[in-house]
């Protein structure tokens, strides 16, 4: 069941991009003796899934196609046992034998992209946050798909923006708890929505600390379940 958790919560960060091969898998390691971590990146934007399990499993990554095919076999119910080496990685379940290449090469380092601190919180509405952002989409530039994110903390809310030059803009806000100064974000639409979706609970935790560094997005109150996106720069 938590693998299955795991593999929703990072299988659609993982690259398409056939030149970056080692980004278009799942990343699996063992954080310590009772932690397994899955990763998943496409170099905008990290998925980070770990969960306290007595296994312990080496390093590997495990193609993105391949797991998506597994998520449809293998309920949640099951038991199943996952071996891997340096180039083949195999699943049993049931009367289900799955055997595979892993993907050779090294995954990034991707926990020194996390911030230590952060200069800026925000805790807020999951399901709110996603309808705002479905409302102002329809407007956003198709081809940038941008919405603006305006921190507001004198009035304790967040202003969502999206705009198309040739036919218009959109805006709408929403109720937030927001501890910091003032900072307007611009993050890819598509990106915030396929977060915020693949994440539970009712409110869900925003902490920046600049513009144009990473923002991270995490169930509140847990390390264990974020995302991380990049912010993207205007041009005038």
């Amino acid at each position: 069941e938590k693998l299955l958790e795991g593999l929703k919560a990072v299988l659609f960060s993982a690259s398409a991009d056939e030149t970056k091969q080692v980004l278009t898998g799942v990343n699996f390691k063992s954080l310590t003796d009772n932690e397994i971590c899955l990763a998943a990146t496409d170099g905008h934007r990290l998925s980070i899934y770990s969960y306290e399990s007595e296994d312990k499993i080496e390093e590997c990554t495990i193609p993105a196609k391949v797991l998506q095919e597994l998520t449809k076999i293998i309920k949640s119910s099951s038991d199943f046992q996952l071996t891997t080496s340096d180039t083949i990685a195999i699943i049993h379940s049931d009367n289900i034998v799955v055997a595979f290449r892993t993907l050779v090469g090294q995954y990034p380092s991707y926990w020194s992209l996390i911030p230590k601190q952060f200069s800026r919180d925000c805790c807020i509405s999951r399901k709110e946050l996603i309808e705002t952002i479905e409302r102002v989409n329809p407007m956003a530039d198709a081809k940038e798909n941008i919405v603006k994110l305006s921190f507001i903390p004198d009035e304790q809310k967040l202003e969502l923006t999206t705009e198309n030059k040739e036919v218009g803009s959109a805006v709408d806000t929403i109720s937030c708890d927001f501890s910091g100064e003032p900072i307007v974000v611009c993050l890819k639409a598509k990106y915030a929505l396929e977060a915020l979706k693949s994440l539970s609970g009712e409110h869900v935790q925003i902490k920046i600390n600049e513009a144009l560094t990473p923002l991270i997005i995490s169930q509140l109150g847990g390390i264990n379940n974020l995302r991380l996106l990049m912010p993207i720069q205007l041009r005038n």
